[in-house]
């Protein structure tokens, strides 16, 4: 009998680990119930998430967060924001599925497959718009047309929905009202994350090539059975 139940506790216990969610180099922003709300939001199963960023560490600026994060693939940018002026505060990010990169110029696709968030709130932004995200080596992340942005000393930020809508939007230091909701940053960090068991999650751009390298691989074989 006691020998049951200490299996009992150990499976209990096993089974909480396994399904808790994982942080590779650790977070001071997520907890388990906020990495299970990004996965559920983002439909890929079970996630590891890695942290490449932390705003903490070292001189905060858009350069030393485009180097970190730069090419890395898609990523999570969680922040601690605190609303101005009456410094309430919140947990924003948003998700990118394609790598972050300095060139001055915006990412547009017709995939409307990225979003930004409020933990806080547990309110969730989907893309709507063609501009998903702006790369500038002088700004912090930007997503939309400002719709989520952080400035070049990731000191600041501003949102204002145009290109991602969803949620509540007046209740919310995302959804802006009519206007613009400003917020200074506080704790900032970026992960990249794979499914659980080490796949990585590709990039649309990888997946369409990997996917035409296929069917071109079919129509080669199907031609010499001719």
């Amino acid at each position: 009998m006691v020998m049951r139940l200490v299996l009992a506790g150990v499976t209990l216990i096993f089974s909480t680990v396994v399904n808790a969610g994982v942080i590779v180099g650790g977070s001071s922003l997520l907890s388990t119930a906020e990495i299970s709300q990004l996965e559920t939001w983002l439909g890929q199963g079970d996630l590891t998430l890695t942290n490449i960023f932390a705003k903490s560490q070292g001189v905060p600026t858009s350069s030393r967060f485009h180097n970190a994060v730069d090419g890395k693939g898609p990523t999570f940018v969680v922040f601690r924001a605190f609303e101005y002026p009456n410094g309430s505060s919140h947990l924003l990010g948003g998700y990118n599925p394609n790598s972050w990169h300095s060139r001055n110029l915006y990412n547009m696709t017709e995939k409307f497959d990225a979003f930004i968030f409020d933990l806080t709130d547990r309110e969730k932004w989907d893309q709507i718009g063609s501009a998903q995200t702006y790369n500038f080596n002088g700004t912090g992340p930007l997503f939309g047309h400002h719709d989520l942005a952080v400035d070049h000393n990731l000191a600041w930020g501003g949102a204002r929905l145009s290109q991602y809508a969803g949620g509540k939007q007046r209740n919310s230091i995302l959804g802006g009202g009519d206007g613009i909701s400003s917020f200074q940053v506080g704790e900032l960090e970026v992960f990249t994350l794979e499914v659980r068991g080490g796949t990585k999650i590709p990039e649309p751009q990888s997946l369409l090539l990997m996917l035409a390298g296929l069917l071109g691989l079919t129509l080669f074989y199907r031609k010499k059975r001719i």
